[in-house]
């Protein structure tokens, strides 16, 4: 199985609209997917397990060796599925507090015992106890920013902090592939962020700016099923689908 997580420190840039659209993707290319929110707010819970029946686990129960991993996975469709996190419990906050730190392995063991070919990660910003635990198990991190000055900022900050991570845990984190979140290249600040962007990654995509992310995350969908004068527009569509493909073969293009 392939882990992939969406990351940065800073929060509003895209990770959770990004991490529920590609596992959408990964899922509708065929492949049985998983998406484990890591971020104690729950909000991609919350937004795929909308109308589904009531869960009866989430993802600290399963750190916590109360559940099996598979037991706790809630079928959102087909080939979908969601290890959710209960923010109005704050059991994975607690959790992450009191016995993560001596546990960092705990995600990457969780991960092996999964049957499905691709796990995507929903994380919150920052790099405490749970993202680090989270880093670590991923196989593919990929970087998430808007484009503003601060962002290229929050790169090295980020990039900075993981080196950290890696020798703390001898370990290594793999990225090489940045998103460009919310672009709109009539505005010439987003074009000079952008051009600086180049420069980060071996892989940038870009998404432009699509109200239809917004009305997804109010509807608890994903933005692909959103239908009519909802409906994504199609080169936002297409660069999600060079995304998953990129993660899926290993391809992609700067």
């Amino acid at each position: 199985m392939k882990a992939i997580a969406f990351h940065l420190q800073k929060g509003g840039v895209g990770k959770t609209t990004l991490s529920v659209s590609v596992a959408w993707e990964l899922a509708n290319l065929g492949h049985r997917t998983v998406l484990i929110d890591c971020d104690p707010q729950g909000n991609s819970s919350s937004w795929l397990l909308e109308g589904n029946q009531e869960p009866e686990h989430e993802l600290a129960d399963v750190l916590l060796g109360k559940v099996d991993p598979e037991a706790a996975a809630v079928c959102v469709e087909d080939q979908l599925y969601c290890i959710p996190t209960f923010g109005l419990t704050h059991t994975l906050r607690n959790y992450a507090k009191s016995g993560l730190a001596s546990e960092p392995f705990v995600i990457a063991d969780m991960l092996e015992k999964l049957p499905f070919v691709y796990a995507v990660l929903d994380m919150a910003p920052g790099l405490g106890t749970i993202e680090q635990s989270a880093l670590i198990a991923t196989n593919e991190v990929v970087l998430t920013m808007t484009p503003e000055y601060f962002s290229l900022d929050g790169l090295e900050t980020w990039a900075e902090g993981v080196k950290g991570i890696e020798r703390g845990l001898r370990t290594k984190v793999h990225y090489d592939k940045l998103v460009v979140n919310a672009l709109d290249l009539r505005i010439r600040q987003m074009r000079d962020v952008y051009a600086e962007s180049l420069k980060a990654a071996r892989e940038v995509y870009t998404i432009n700016v699509d109200p239809v992310f917004r009305k997804a995350q109010e509807a608890h969908m994903p933005a692909q099923r959103m239908t009519g004068r909802d409906a994504m527009k199609p080169g936002v569509r297409e660069e999600l689908t060079k995304l998953a493909k990129g993660l899926v073969d290993g391809t992609g293009r700067k």
